[in-house]
């Protein structure tokens, strides 16, 4: 196949999510076949575990930009990255763990076509990204976003940052290019994952989205596209003005949301939905949306894969790691379930079990299962 030739094969289905059913299910041999000659990079990440400062091997296979996720997860500073060559993208993690002795924990990135293979020797298949949603109406969610979103709202007050709903191109130009490509790019550098331009100023011009800009005085400092849908909003992306720091430490990010929310109910929204965030539940990004009462949807945007985790040796490195960091899995069956770990015996899983079920599976929308770490994680019966 010639370089053109697949490029044009690449273009159509990287597009395919837009066409019919029937269409993205004659393409499905094709995006496996195309995908089969795709490879990832593999590299041992080795260093200090983060909360307790043991030594900590993992091989790791996928995008940068989980990479980098998890090596902010994982290490503290000191970290050495041992390139390992490539390796094809449908390799098993039982493949690669046996390609890196040494590793205790295998990371692999799993593309949403190889999602169907055996998943021998994966502890937990982690969906790529979860997605969180406030009831606006409901009493649990409101008493526990309250406290939050009080502090938020002072904050702006304070800092004089108003709000206001744009409508002109210009707007939505600047919007793109001085608030939200700065700040995705300062907030993730070089694994940053950007919508398009044309993309994100065709869907405001439209109305598909609309922006929602935070001023102070005159300048617009902050802003978010939100989309509006009979009773729910959907939060898109975020901008700070040139990913300002001192903006940041000033609210105006979080002058955004609380906004957002105020705007909702404004428009009688019932539903809003505050986007995705990674699969571990005390990354920040996740705590952040949990404590404006949002909690985590079980579904699945089978298009942005997995990550599965493979324990290969449970050194105390990694059971530290482990326990620092609930993870949210799916089954076999689709179902999303929270994952936790417990240093101590099946009582203390029980008691470590109960703090989780109330911070993140309130919703009822996550299962919960938890394991005692030895040689390898035992489930304990809660």
């Amino acid at each position: 196949m010639r370089m053109s030739q697949y490029l044009g094969m690449r273009r159509l289905l990287n597009s395919r999510h837009s066409l019919p059913s029937w269409a993205q299910g004659l393409l499905k041999p094709a995006v496996f076949l195309l995908g089969a000659v795709r490879r990832h990079k593999l590299v041992l990440l080795e260093g200090r575990e983060r909360s307790g400062g043991k030594p900590l091997k993992i091989a790791f296979a996928g995008r940068a930009d989980l990479k980098d996720s998890l090596i902010k997860r994982a290490f503290g500073p000191g970290i050495n990255e041992r390139p390992l060559g490539e390796v094809p993208v449908w390799l098993s993690s039982r493949a690669l763990a046996a390609r890196t002795p040494e590793a205790d924990l295998v990371v692999r990135f799993v593309p949403a076509h190889y999602e169907g293979l055996a998943r021998k020797g994966v502890l937990a298949r982690l969906p790529s990204w979860v997605r969180l949603q406030v009831d606006l109406r409901d009493e649990e969610c409101i008493a526990r976003g309250k406290e939050k979103l009080a502090r938020m709202r002072n904050k702006a007050r304070r800092a004089g940052f108003t709000y206001a709903m744009a409508c002109r191109e210009a707007d939505f130009a600047e919007f793109y290019d001085r608030l939200h490509a700065p700040y995705v790019k300062d907030r993730h550098g070089d694994g940053a994952s950007l919508q398009s331009r044309e993309e994100t100023l065709a869907k405001l011009r439209v109305g598909a989205w609309q922006l929602l800009t935070v001023k102070s005085g005159e300048e617009v400092v902050a802003a978010a596209t939100v989309e509006f849908s009979g009773s729910t909003a959907r939060f898109w992306q975020l901008g700070v003005r040139d990913g300002d720091p001192a903006l940041l430490e000033a609210g105006a990010a979080d002058a955004v949301y609380s906004f957002v929310v105020d705007e909702a109910r404004a428009r009688g929204c019932a539903i809003l939905h505050l986007g995705h965030s990674r699969p571990f539940a005390r990354d920040g990004v996740l705590e952040y949306k949990r404590m404006l009462g949002g909690y985590v949807l079980d579904s699945h945007d089978a298009r942005r894969g997995s990550i599965d985790l493979s324990v290969r040796r449970m050194v105390p490195g990694l059971a530290d790691f482990l326990v620092e960091n609930p993870v949210i899995a799916r089954d076999p069956d689709g179902r999303f379930r929270l994952y936790g770990f417990a240093h101590g015996g099946a009582q203390d899983a029980r008691e470590r079990a109960e703090q989780w079920r109330d911070r993140y599976c309130f919703k009822g929308t996550l299962g919960l299962s938890v394991f005692t770490l030895a040689s390898t994680p035992v489930p304990v019966q809660i």
